[in-house]
């Protein structure tokens, strides 16, 4: 139960279910791009790669991963009364690139890539990682 101290006002956990299966509002998720993967071709590939791995040391073998971290990308579930309407995402992002050894005693700090040489949110904040510009700045 939720309760405030400064107030009468009380109201189950099941409240918003109750409020919503009464008003006809359900999650919706929105539908867009997507991807695959050849499930086969990896498990083919896996015996060979680790067999070519099994020559170095755990210390010298690197992984690296980068992903995209879309700041301005709305949400795929929706609370409504009725299916959405797709809309054109938003595709401004910042790339972020994770990498260590296999051992993990060598974590590097994280690079990020961003279009702008000088963000403003950035401005009074230290954080450890290296930042990189795709393009001339706007």
């Amino acid at each position: 139960m939720y309760s405030d101290a400064n107030s009468k006002f009380n109201f189950s956990i099941g409240w918003l279910e109750w409020f919503k299966a009464r008003h006809g509002i359900k999650s919706y998720r929105r539908f867009g791009e997507s991807s695959s993967v050849v499930m086969e071709n990896i498990e083919d590939a896996l015996p060979q790669i680790r067999a070519k791995l099994e020559i170095f040391d755990w210390k010298d073998i690197y992984n690296m991963d980068e992903t995209g971290l879309f700041y301005h990308l709305q949400a795929e579930h929706s609370l409504a009364t009725k299916q959405l309407e797709g809309r054109k995402k938003d595709k401004e992002r910042l790339t972020v690139v994770v990498y260590c050894n296999r051992d993990g005693s060598n974590k590097v700090p994280l690079w990020v890539i961003g279009k702008f040489a000088n963000p403003r949110c950035f401005k009074h904040v230290n954080i450890d990682t290296s930042w990189k510009v795709t393009r001339k700045e706007k």
